[in-house]
């Protein structure tokens, strides 16, 4: 394939299921295009080729006659005739069905039609006990039907959420029409469906039981996409041929289904014993029992050991085509409160978003260096992310490790290191949703696992460095940073590469703590900007690359010298990282392309000597004054939060 034709791929598995929102809305789809399409592919072949629609979402038009290939995906990826399909259609459909690997069935017959259908919130589906929850879909909280923005609008409520699918599709349209918006590649593509299809139920029928709508059609639509460019990489670098995609779509459910029988055959047996072991005094007895469940679990494991020999050995259904990859921030807590107090609310916020971004770019840089599309960032943030890929081997990704680190040893010396870590995947472990160690087989022992590999990463942070760790540095107290303690070198000095600065209470500080400082006051302006915005009739206008003042010069946000060498790493191109962005409305409302932060400041006003009034951030000694007027103690405190049980949440509950 050649590479407009995996744009063409890309672009045709993220709006594979697009007419499942149209059609709900009342979007008919018109022509018979593909005479064996359903009524959503139809909705979106109308769609694709609905001129209103075409004139601004200039990414279909770049594709020339590529387009075609978007447009048989959207309309035969439910089509059964293997054989005659195409290498396109044949991955996406393949990806769709690795995407769907989580639906389960509902105890009761949902009533409402389609177009009343809500998506519920994955939290009424949390369950770490071992008594089955029953879920009725009626009385579940389900989310308000409008377009993804910053406010308490997108919290599930209970009983009645609010807004239709066809008023959602208006204000789909209203934004089509803009004059503003230009969807001219593919991450601002990836926005528009995620703004409206965020809300909206993947799933639209059911077969023998209901399927419970807790999954959002985005959420899909993203990892179809995401495992189809995955599927393209795996055949254009050899790892799997085409024919393994027809294999699969032919015996994939099946392979399944057989180790899912073995599971649940053992798993009921060995959950009876573990329950009667909780209820049983006598200790010979309880000895007897877990012997039983010894030897249940060795039985488990035979049966499966020669399934997969004798039954599945040749198929590609247990060849491993895929990797997930883990990045894990070390040295995160340190980095950001090592600092003094003086200056340190002016640097906190800075370091802990530097921190956020950087886990950002980290990943997108590995994207890049893979070339897969923004949809196989699955998530990062809180110093993490996750990555799907196609298999890769360790050497590239201790490539990706020594590059990142190599930047933030130069920065911060031994502080922070990003340790990267994989596990590979098959096939069949998208369809085992269960958590089955003794297997080793499944998602969530998968993810469980690679986390696992990162932490052994975590255990040699710089081992390439050898010696270099070792020698000494400096030793001179004036030419230390009064914020982070970070000594500045004469070579660096002399060569301008770090120095020294003066803020204008004296206090020197390196240039990555100014940094920080800058990222601070930029981030804290962004509500002035925002509303002397110049341009009345655009919501936002202030862009987070917009030029800012920083050491008394202008520069552009990317670079700032704490971000700039990872901007570098993702040079130019805007298929890893647009220009601009716009951030969000004082109502919380996001205007394509957008980026949502979290922008939370103490602020105080001050005169500045010409008289006007002007916004600084509190310090702790000021933030200390207020709490002792308040409680009779000048003491301030930090709020930390955690969630218990969420490993064991995502791995079984």
């Amino acid at each position: 394939m050649t590479n407009m034709e995996y744009e063409a791929l890309k672009v045709g598995a993220l709006l594979h299921d697009i007419g499942k929102f149209l059609e709900r809305a009342g979007y008919r789809g018109t022509k018979k295009l593909y005479p064996k399409s359903r009524g959503h592919e139809k909705s979106g072949i109308r769609f694709l080729e609905d001129k209103a629609y075409l004139s601004k979402i200039l990414i279909l038009k770049k594709l020339g006659n590529n387009i075609n290939i978007v447009k048989e995906i959207v309309g035969m990826h439910h089509c059964k005739n293997i054989k005659k399909n195409s290498k396109y259609v044949n991955i996406v459909k393949l990806a769709d069905w690795l995407s769907s690997g989580e639906r389960t069935l509902h105890d009761k017959k949902i009533k409402k039609g389609r177009s009343k259908q809500l998506l519920i919130s994955i939290f009424e589906c949390i369950q770490i006990n071992e008594k089955k929850k029953k879920i009725e879909y009626e009385f579940t909280k389900k989310y308000n039907i409008t377009p993804l923005c910053v406010s308490d609008k997108i919290f599930p409520k209970y009983p009645s959420p609010s807004g239709t699918y066809k008023e959602l599709k208006s204000k789909f349209d209203d934004e089509i029409n803009s004059k503003d918006l230009c969807i001219d590649n593919f991450e601002k593509l990836y926005q528009l469906v995620q703004k409206y299809t965020w809300c909206v139920p993947a799933v639209t029928y059911w077969v023998r039981g209901k399927y419970l709508p807790d999954i959002s059609l985005f959420d899909h639509s993203k990892t179809t996409c995401a495992i189809a460019c995955c599927l393209y990489k795996a055949i254009s670098e050899k790892i799997i041929d085409y024919k393994d995609i027809k294999e699969l779509l032919l015996n994939l459910n099946k392979d399944a289904k057989k180790i899912k029988n073995i599971l649940k055959k053992y798993n009921e047996e060995i959950e009876k014993l573990n329950k009667k072991i909780k209820d049983e005094p006598d200790y010979n007895k309880i000895k007897e029992l877990e012997d039983k469940i010894s030897e249940l679990t060795k039985t488990k494991k035979d049966e499966f050991n020669k399934l997969i020999e004798n039954q599945l050995k040749s198929k590609s259904s247990v060849k491993e085509i895929f990797s997930l990859i883990h990045g894990d921030i070390s040295g995160v807590q340190d980095f950001i409160f090592k600092i003094i107090s003086k200056g340190a609310t002016k640097s906190l916020k800075g370091r802990s978003f530097y921190l956020d971004f950087l886990t950002e770019l980290c990943a997108r840089y590995i994207i890049k260096e893979l070339d897969l599309p923004i949809t196989n960032i699955l998530f990062y943030g809180g110093g993490h992310f996750y990555i799907l890929s196609h298999k890769i081997d360790e050497n590239k990704l201790e490539k990706f490790e020594e590059k990142i680190n190599e930047i933030l040893f130069k920065k911060f010396g031994i502080d922070l290191y990003v340790a990267i870590g994989k596990v590979d995947l098959r096939p069949i472990d998208f369809l085992i949703d269960c958590m089955d160690e003794d297997l080793e087989i499944g998602i969530p022992y998968m993810w469980k696992k690679c986390s696992e590999e990162t932490s052994k990463k975590k255990m040699k942070k710089f081992y390439y460095k050898k010696m270099e760790l070792f020698e000494p540095k400096g030793g001179d107290e004036k030419k230390k940073c009064q914020v982070c303690k970070k000594e500045v070198t004469k070579e660096e000095n002399e060569k301008k590469e770090k120095r020294l600065y003066k803020l204008d209470d004296g206090t020197k500080v390196c240039e990555d703590c100014a940094s920080f400082i800058e990222i601070t006051n930029f981030l804290k302006e962004f509500d002035k900007y925002n509303k002397n915005a110049e341009n009345k009739n655009r919501e936002v206008d202030y862009k987070f690359i917009r030029c800012c003042e920083v050491f008394k010069k202008k520069m552009a946000f990317k670079e700032l010298p704490s971000l700039k060498e990872f901007f570098e790493l993702l040079g130019e191109d805007e298929k890893y990282i647009l220009s601009e962005y716009n951030l969000p409305d004082e109502n919380g409302k996001l205007t394509i392309p957008y980026k949502i932060w979290s922008i939370a400041f103490p602020l105080k006003e001050v005169k500045d000597e010409n008289g006007k009034i002007k916004k600084e951030i509190k310090d702790f000694d000021e933030l200390a004054e207020q709490a002792k007027n308040r409680t009779g103690t000048n003491k301030i405190a930090v709020l930390k939060m955690d969630v218990d049980n969420l490993g064991k949440i995502i791995t079984k509950g």
